[in-house]
C-alpha cells in the first residue's frame, strides 16, 4: 500500500519536468527565431534625395604646362667656346646662349667680304666702259654675274659666323641645356629647350556631363599643391571632341603667369562654376549601383530596400544629376548596397 503513494509522486515529478522543459524549449525557440531575424537584416547608411536651385561648382585636377617650348639646336659645327646659360636661368630674345670658334668662318667671312668689295667695284668699272666701247657686253654681263656671286657667297659667309652665336629666340626660361664648353657641334643637335612661361595651360579632364556648361571662354578659379592658399584665374581655350581611354575629355585653360611664380608639371585643381544644376534632383555618386549608362538605387521603404532604375549623368567626381527614377525627399541606400538585393531587409545605423 506504501508503494502507490510514491509512483504516483514520481509521475507528478515527472509531469512537472516535461511543462518546464516545454516551456525551455519555446523560450529558446523564440530567441532563435528572434536572432535569425536580426541577424537578415542588411546594416545600411542612407542619404536623401534633394533639389537644388543652387550652381553646383565642378572641380578636375590637372597638369600645368608651357603654351610654347622649344628646342634650340646648332645650325654650325665647330667647338663650344662657352656657355652663358644654364636650367632654369630667364632669358630676354636675343641673349647669348652659347659662343662656337669663330676663327675659320671669321676669316672666311673677311674673304667673302673683300671678294665681293672687288667685284662690285669691277662691275662698276665695266658699266662705264661699255658705254664708251671699251669692254664687250659680254665682259660686262660676265662682271655683273661675278658681283652677284660673290653677294651670295658674302651672305652665306656672313649667315655662317652669326650662327657661331647661339641666342635665345624669345623670352623664357631655360627647361633643359645639353651643350657643355669644349664639346664638338654639329649642325642640329640639340643644345637648350626653352619655354615660354609668360602664359601656360592647365590640362584637365571633364566628364561628359560637364561639357554642357564648361565650353571656351569659361572661366576657372585655380590653386596649384605647391601654392596653397594662392588662387589663380583660368580661361578655357579649348575642349577635345574625342574622351581619351578614361573615357573623359580634356580641356586646356589658359593662365596667365605673368608673376612667374608658377612652373611646368605643378599639379593644380581647377573649380568651374555656373548654373548646370538649376532645379535637378541630386545624390552622391557612391549611391549609384552599376555603371553610369546602366545605373540603379536602392530606395527605402518601411524597412525594406527596393532596387530601382534610374537615369543620371555625372555633376563631378562626387555628385550626380539624377533625371529619373526617383524623387525629391525620397531615402536612397548611400552605403552597404553589396549587401542588398531587392526587397532585403535593412536596419539604418546612420544618416547622412
Amino acid at each position: 500500500m506504501k508503494k502507490v503513494p510514491v509512483i504516483l509522486v514520481m509521475a507528478v515529478v515527472a509531469s512537472l519536468m516535461g511543462i518546464r522543459i516545454a516551456a525551455h524549449k519555446r523560450k529558446m525557440d523564440g530567441t532563435l527565431a528572434a536572432l535569425q531575424e536580426y541577424t537578415s537584416v542588411v546594416p545600411v547608411r542612407v542619404t536623401v534625395v534633394r533639389r537644388t536651385n543652387e550652381t553646383e561648382r565642378s572641380t578636375a585636377d590637372g597638369v600645368l604646362r608651357p603654351i610654347v617650348e622649344v628646342s634650340v639646336c646648332s645650325e654650325t659645327d665647330g667647338r663650344v667656346v662657352r656657355v652663358s646659360a644654364d636650367a632654369g636661368d630667364r632669358v630676354e630674345a636675343g641673349n647669348v646662349l652659347a659662343a662656337v670658334d669663330t676663327m675659320i668662318a671669321a676669316e672666311q667671312y673677311a674673304r667673302a667680304k673683300t671678294v665681293f668689295e672687288d667685284a662690285k667695284r669691277n662691275r662698276e668699272r665695266s658699266r662705264i666702259l661699255v658705254g664708251i666701247d671699251g669692254v664687250t657686253r659680254q665682259q660686262y654681263e660676265a662682271a655683273e654675274q661675278a658681283c652677284e656671286d660673290a653677294q651670295v657667297t658674302l651672305t652665306m659667309a656672313r649667315e655662317q659666323l652669326a650662327h657661331k652665336t647661339i641666342r635665345s629666340p624669345f623670352r623664357g626660361t631655360i627647361a633643359s641645356r645639353t651643350v657643355e664648353p669644349g664639346s664638338t657641334l654639329l649642325p642640329s643637335m640639340q643644345l637648350f629647350t626653352i619655354v615660354r612661361e609668360d602664359s601656360m595651360v592647365l590640362t584637365v579632364a571633364l566628364a561628359a556631363g560637364e561639357l554642357a556648361g564648361i565650353r571656351p571662354g569659361a572661366r576657372a578659379e585655380i590653386e596649384f599643391e605647391a601654392l596653397p592658399g594662392e588662387m589663380f584665374s583660368g580661361t578655357v581655350s579649348s575642349v577635345d571632341i574625342l574622351p581619351d581611354l578614361s573615357g573623359r575629355y580634356p580641356a586646356q585653360l589658359s593662365v596667365d603667369n605673368g608673376s612667374g611664380v608658377l612652373r611646368a608639371g605643378m599639379n593644380g585643381t581647377a573649380t568651374f562654376s555656373g548654373s548646370l544644376t538649376d532645379s535637378l534632383l541630386v545624390l552622391p555618386r557612391r549611391c549609384i549601383v552599376g555603371s553610369m549608362h546602366d545605373a540603379s538605387v536602392f530606395t527605402v521603404t518601411a524597412e525594406t530596400a527596393y532596387r530601382r532604375a534610374v537615369t543620371v549623368r555625372l555633376l563631378g567626381d562626387t555628385v550626380v544629376a539624377v533625371l529619373g527614377g526617383v524623387n525629391a525627399g525620397d531615402t536612397v541606400v548611400a552605403s552597404g548596397q553589396m549587401n542588398l538585393g531587392n526587397g532585403t531587409r535593412i536596419r539604418v545605423v546612420d544618416n547622412r
